[in-house]
């Protein structure tokens, strides 16, 4: 039922901050980091985008294509990439779109559903989250850290300004810190600075990403009767009125709207207190089989904003139609991968050239694999560990377990630990679009060594769908190998808007070996 009206009582008085702001958190997360020293470079594929944001109208064009591509391929890539008014090859802010879940839904027709697979294996609630226990509080990064009004714009970074400017005599017209409160009993509230952005109007929004995490307790933690508090048709939500107060902006009724926000917040923030207290977000997150699709982005899409967006600009120091060209593979087309591969909680997922680690932790969120990636580069993989460690936090402020998370920053083709990982793992990942001819033949020899089963998902094949095993090319790696090749839909990747195909590895030696045996029987003969 609502809450009961309250008596009426003087304006709340806002936590006025007299500290200095924490400008960067460059705290590490425990990865392994070798020293390259091989020449071999990899391949950056994170994923994770800002989810406040539509996507950015700056991306890399697409990749160079090996040798072997087609010259009139090639032209058509860069029509299409003209068409579409691809920029040259520049790093803007990995970025989510709340979208992305209804970008799933809405591809070409050809598109084959995907069953929602249940893992009966996985435990999806993080208890600890839900227990109290102080020892289990971790820091994070507040939003007030990465927006506000101390932030000067520089390398590409935006600068922010105060949204509420009109106070009433009763009010301190300094910046003041806003709370909001999260599903699990371990979590502290999360510190706002209410701010807009002065450069890129479409970067990292506070009051947006309040009303847009307000959405997600509606729809998956709510109980009926709560969620009609939070967001009711007949106008009366605290969503609505949160909406009212900020579009008051630029009226005679604009004066002492600080002061009207942070009371609506404080009862919304009241109410989560409370729900929270009486076990209803445990008890919903005890009704998921799977973490909804929309939930699970939001959780990439803090940790991204909070670690990786704001120093994107140290991503730009790549070499071009190299190894190290930065392209990221887009939520939906990591979750479309993890289904068809059929990636569960007891298995090992490796992704080679991990660049920030957004493929690592969206398939640790979203199966609660244990995940590995290796990264060469020292901007992404430095990114990458901070993220990771963020990531973690996210995860228990929202009550869910992810699996467990692994970062490598080395050379995947000389490091020992992956090579040995590598012999383990159930799906190995490889955005190698960017790799060059000569990388990719040395990654061939690396599948002798995985189990038979293995999954290798690639962008370009490492078998050719057509290819036949002959005795002339029986000592060819890529003769363990079988291949189906498979339509990726629009919007699928960062660096084009268009559909294109990838391909699903599968390592079975048994055709190669019911080939040898047919050649011992005519007496050494086979196909040429």
């Amino acid at each position: 039922m609502p809450l009961p009206p309250k008596k009426k009582a003087p304006p709340p008085k806002a936590y006025i901050v007299k500290h200095p702001v924490k400008q960067t958190v460059l705290s590490s997360v425990s990865t392994v980091s070798h020293s390259a020293k091989t020449h071999v470079k990899t391949h950056l594929n994170g994923s994770a985008h800002n989810a406040t944001l539509p996507k950015p109208s700056r991306t890399p064009t697409p990749s160079r294509p090996s040798s072997k591509e087609p010259v009139e391929r090639l032209k058509t890539e860069r029509s299409r990439a003209r068409a579409n008014k691809r920029a040259s090859p520049t790093i803007t802010t990995p970025q989510f779109s709340d979208d992305d879940d209804e970008e799933a839904e809405a591809q070409p027709k050809k598109r084959a559903k995907t069953s929602e697979m249940v893992d009966p294996n996985r435990q999806i609630k993080d208890v600890d989250a839900f227990a109290g226990n102080e020892a289990i509080r971790a820091s994070r990064i507040h939003a007030r850290e990465i927006a506000n009004s101390d932030i000067i714009a520089h390398n590409g970074r935006n600068s922010y300004e105060p949204f509420f400017t009109a106070f009433t005599t009763n009010e301190d017209p300094e910046e003041a810190v806003i709370t909001t409160e999260y599903p699990a009993a371990a979590s502290e509230p999360e510190e706002w600075h209410i701010v807009v952005p002065v450069v890129n109007k479409s970067d990292f929004h506070p009051h947006e990403q309040i009303t847009k995490n307000m959405e997600v307790m509606r729809d998956y933690y709510l109980d009926e009767e709560s969620k009609k508090i939070v967001d009711n048709i007949n106008g009366s939500g605290l969503l609505q009125a949160l909406n009212r107060v900020v579009r008051r902006k630029g009226t005679d009724r604009f004066v002492g709207a600080r002061t009207d926000y942070i009371s609506i917040l404080s009862q919304y923030n009241e109410l989560i207190r409370a729900k929270r207290a009486d076990g209803t977000f445990s008890a919903a997150i005890d009704r998921m089989q799977n973490i909804p699709f929309h939930l699970m982005t939001r959780i990439l899409s803090e940790t991204c904003s909070r670690t990786v967006s704001p120093s994107v600009e140290s991503l730009s120091k790549y070499t071009a139609f190299s190894d190290n060209v930065y392209g990221e593979l887009l939520p939906p087309f990591l979750s479309r991968i993890f289904k068809e591969t059929g990636l569960r909680s007891d298995q090992v997922f490796v992704d080679l050239g991990s660049g920030v680690g957004n493929c690592v932790i969206q398939a640790a969120l979203e199966t609660g694999c244990t995940a590995w990636g290796c990264e060469m580069m020292d901007s992404p993989a430095r990114l990458a560990a901070i993220q990771a460690k963020e990531f973690r936090v996210r995860c228990k402020l929202w009550g869910f377990k992810a699996g467990p998370v692994h970062l490598i920053h080395d050379d995947f083709l000389q490091n020992q630990q992956i090579g040995e990982v590598l012999k383990k793992a159930d799906v190995i990942l490889l955005n190698n679009q960017a790799f060059t001819a000569e990388l990719n033949d040395k990654l061939k020899f690396k599948f002798l060594d995985v189990k038979e089963g293995a999954k290798i998902v690639s962008l370009k094949y490492y078998r050719d769908p057509k290819y036949r095993i002959k005795d002339t090319t029986i000592n060819d790696p890529i003769n363990v190998l079988k291949v189906v090749e498979k339509e990726r839909f629009s919007n699928n990747v960062s660096w084009s808007s268009d559909p294109g195909k990838w391909y699903l590895h599968t390592k079975d030696s048994s055709e190669l070996q019911a080939f040898q045996a047919r050649m011992y029987a005519n007496g050494g003969g086979g196909e040429r």
